[in-house]
């Protein structure tokens, strides 16, 4: 097997058989090994498959290898698999080490096993339960999209103590939820008057006073991110807020323009909700989540499903940056992965109970909750 022809192929590897087949290849009896140790054929294929198959393909094909290199080479490549298998990677850091987990995508058969051990194992695997554990006894708030509301009312089913003041899915943007916690937390701003009057049209329990005494004495507070583009004066470029009708008006669209926020935004946004949260209760932690109800319309882009992608991933990311800024208080819970990544694999997710296509399963629901239970919970 020529040299050259040898890279060319490893450059133009994408998928984990082309690899095997080239290594295998470049093993058997009478074919020339090209390279000056039989590591840079294994290292591409470690950077593609389960460690595991590179082991069996070192152990059949021992004899081979060994006619080509010393001993020393050999015990090299023997203890770099060793340690890969562990799926842990020494690194040097700082003069010190760390030790770096590997994480495998989980196979079909994983994906098609029971949905709340796929979610723990999977899933949240790398969720930070310490911080967000709670009792019976804590208080429970959840504040932002209608998955908020769906996942307060699951964990009442479960006999926790929670509650929620959510926005419609199509107004719950981060920039109307820091207008709004600004409000409650007694700032003054411009936009009081519109949030005096939304929350006089709720009922008793939704009243500023009701809910700054929720706020106070909650453990946990869950905020489930729920879009990413918002309405903007056209001319002084500041946040409008408005009701779910607002957008259906002529002169609304006439004076404000719609437009994506960007990451920075939502992340600026998040510390300005995150501090008067604080004022109120200095002790809370906080779990943000992103909803995995998809945009259910838009006006910036010809296709709802390419602005509710870019919508989820921008918010995604500011809820990633938000938790590493404040560690042991932020946490992000993975329920839109739980709900994205996994469906595609299994059977629907979206309207198996009513047909409408923006609604998760309450099956999936309820799951997502028991295994945020599972984890975080000590009764």
């Amino acid at each position: 097997m020529h040299a050259g022809r040898m890279l060319i192929e490893m450059g133009n590897i994408t998928e984990r058989a082309q690899a095997r087949d080239l290594l295998e290849e470049g093993l058997q009896p009478g074919i020339r090994l090209a390279f000056g140790s039989i590591t840079d054929l294994i290292d591409i294929y470690n950077s593609i498959g389960p460690i595991e198959k590179a082991k069996e393909l070192l152990d059949k094909y021992g004899d081979r290898i060994r006619e080509a290199y010393d001993a020393d080479q050999l015990a090299g490549v023997e203890a770099k698999l060793a340690a890969e298998i562990e799926t842990h990677v020494d690194l040097k850091v700082d003069g010190g080490r760390k030790r770096f987990k590997r994480a495998q995508y989980p196979t079909k058969e994983a994906f098609n096993g029971p949905l709340y051990e796929l979610f723990v194992r999977d899933v949240a695997s790398d969720f930070n339960a310490e911080a967000a554990r709670f009792s019976r006894s804590d208080y429970i708030l959840t504040i932002g999209s209608c998955f908020a509301r769906r996942i307060a009312s699951a964990m009442r089913e479960q006999g926790i103590n929670a509650t929620c003041y959510s926005l419609a899915e199509t107004v719950n943007t981060t920039y109307a939820n820091r207008d709004f916690f600004g409000f409650i937390a007694g700032n003054k701003g411009k936009n009081d008057q519109f949030w005096e009057s939304e929350l006089s049209d709720r009922s008793e329990k939704s009243r500023k006073g009701n809910i700054i005494r929720v706020v106070e004495k909650s453990s946990i507070i869950v905020y489930t991110l729920g879009v990413a583009p918002a309405f903007f004066n056209r001319d002084s470029g500041a946040f409008t807020p408005h009701s779910a009708d607002s957008f259906k008006t002529r002169s609304f669209l006439k004076d404000n323009v719609y437009r994506m926020t960007t990451v920075e935004e939502n992340v600026e946004n998040l510390s300005y909700i995150f501090e008067n949260l604080n004022s109120l209760n200095p002790d809370f932690r906080l779990v943000l989540t992103v909803s995995p109800v998809p945009l259910r319309a838009t006006f910036e882009s010809g296709s709802a499903i390419v602005s509710d992608c870019e919508s989820k991933s921008t918010l995604r990311v500011a809820a990633t940056q938000f938790a590493r800024m404040h560690p042991g208080r932020v946490v992000y819970w993975p329920s839109f992965e739980m709900v994205k990544w996994v469906s595609p694999h299994r059977e629907p997710f979206y309207g198996t109970d009513d047909g409408f296509s923006i609604h998760i399963s309450d099956e999936v629901v309820s799951t997502i909750v028991k295994a945020f239970l599972g984890l975080c919970l000590v009764d």
